[in-house]
């Protein structure tokens, strides 16, 4: 297989680990997966498969994984391939940068290499007399040095201002703008209004971070570098809170939900695990108001609920009142019975 042809192959294992992680979310994309995946789109490739690995695992990767197929993340891949340049061959850096190429959808960064038929021919030799060759090879060796030794003294003289020769730190220029991008994402942290402008402004801090990390820094500038790093730090581990956060208050609105399919002491459980989730939401946290709003919510449902008996005692029924009496009626007096027939007697 030709160079160009294993270069197109490492970059398509690229576009279908962007596939991948284009389907799930972010709370999927564990080290775990990435590494199965990566063992079935690249176990063809048994050199390159140990580094993928490893580059799968790392932190920065998940950044970069977020980003799948947008055609942006520059800044953090190449920071990324710096730090693989002290553990990789040249070779395998370059195999892994192709990878990465395919997962943000950037052009390939190798050169194209000239064919055969398009390479200039080499130049033919002309023989010179012995002499002339002799002068030409002083003349060579002196020019470079009068060249080198002029640049020199210019450059450390007053006269290099006045002729616009003077050095220009470059790693100054580059840093500088990256150091203000940082500043702002840290301010863009504290100002957040939602979880999703926190979210955005940690992943700009970490992707300057990363890029200052790979530079000659002073050691002022490392130690602001050490500072915007551990407000990073601290920034992740409230991203995390945050997330539990939602996941809570997704819980206690699902518990809410079902109460008006429970009663007895399935309802009583329901009631108790949402006020749980509820009461561990913190105030400061971005799902506050939300959290407020479920506990109005529940509250609406308790107090329009009638009160039921207590847990394992049953409902008495009341007992139906007594039907009315019927009214008392006197017995007629029976008069005295006729005597029979001819015994009537007289009485005196």
């Amino acid at each position: 297989m030709v160079p160009s042809e294993q270069l197109q192959r490492y970059r398509s294992i690229g576009v279908r680990l962007a596939e991948f992680c284009q389907t799930r979310d972010q709370s999927q994309l564990t080290p775990a997966a990435l590494q199965a995946v990566i063992a079935d789109l690249a176990g063809d490739q048994a050199k390159l498969l140990i580094p993928l690995r490893d580059l799968v695992i790392r932190a920065d990767l998940r950044s970069l994984a977020a980003q799948a197929g947008s055609g942006q993340g520059r800044a953090l891949r190449d920071g990324l391939l710096q730090d693989l340049r002290s553990t990789y061959s040249p070779a395998v850096v370059a195999a892994l940068a192709e990878v990465l190429n395919g997962l943000l959808d950037l052009p390939s960064d190798a050169p194209e290499r000239p064919s055969v038929a398009q390479s200039a021919p080499p130049p033919t030799a002309r023989v010179q007399p012995r002499s002339s060759r002799s002068g030409w090879v002083v003349v060579a060796l002196l020019t470079p040095l009068l060249l080198v030794g002029g640049a020199l003294l210019l450059r450390q003289t007053p006269l290099c201002r006045l002729v616009g020769v003077c050095p220009v730190d470059t790693a100054t220029t580059a840093i500088e703008p990256a150091f203000d991008a940082a500043v702002n994402a840290e301010r863009a942290l504290r100002r957040a209004a939602s979880l999703a402008d926190y979210r955005q402004a940690l992943q700009e801090l970490d992707e300057q971070l990363l890029l200052l990390r790979g530079m000659a820094l002073s050691p002022e500038q490392r130690q602001q570098w050490t500072s915007l790093n551990e407000a990073a730090l601290q920034a992740r581990r409230t991203l995390a809170a945050e997330t539990t956060d939602t996941e809570r208050l997704e819980l206690a609105a699902a518990a809410i939900t079902r109460l008006a399919d429970l009663s007895g002491p399935a309802r009583e459980q329901e009631l108790n695990l949402a006020r749980q989730y509820l009461d561990a939401i913190p105030s400061s946290s971005f799902s506050a108001a939300e959290a407020s709003a479920l506990r109005q919510r529940l509250d609406q449902i308790l107090s329009s609920t009638p009160e039921e008996p207590a847990s394992g005692q049953p409902e008495v029924a009341p007992a139906p009142p007594p039907p009315p009496s019927a009214p008392a009626v006197s017995a007629p007096i029976p008069s005295s019975p006729p005597a029979p027939n001819g015994d009537a007697s007289v009485s005196p």
